[in-house]
């Protein structure tokens, strides 16, 4: 599961999207508020803020992922939508999650299945 989270290969579909854009910050934001919650003190310790940091930079990239993979959906990769991937907090990510990917085999696979997965015809 988690080398289908980091792979910048394959397609997803648009609920697999909507929980990659939405559940890796809320896990976040939920993690560290209570961790900040318990030990408000040890919020400005330098391991704490080092851990942010790497947190920010992991939702950052299943962003990244997420998009770009959906971008395969759409087989746009190569048109100027491949910069779309390059922007922080998208407000595209709400026409990417509305918008149905190609339904037939393209260059980057089979289309996604109902929630995970490819949909083998």
């Amino acid at each position: 599961m988690f080398k289908r989270l980091l792979s910048l290969q394959g397609r997803i579909g648009q609920l697999e999207f909507f929980l990659a854009w939405t559940g890796a910050p809320g896990f976040f934001v939920v993690l560290f508020s209570l961790l900040f919650s318990l030990s408000p003190r040890s919020a400005l310790e330098p391991i704490v803020v080092i851990t942010f940091g790497f947190g920010l930079l992991l939702v950052a990239y299943l962003q990244f992922a997420a998009t770009l993979k959906r971008l395969h959906d759409f087989d746009h990769p190569k048109d100027w939508y491949h910069w779309i991937v390059l922007l922080p907090f998208q407000p595209v990510a709400l026409i990417f999650v509305l918008m149905p990917g190609d339904p037939e085999i393209n260059r980057f696979g089979f289309p996604p299945g109902p929630l995970f997965g490819d949909a083998k015809r």
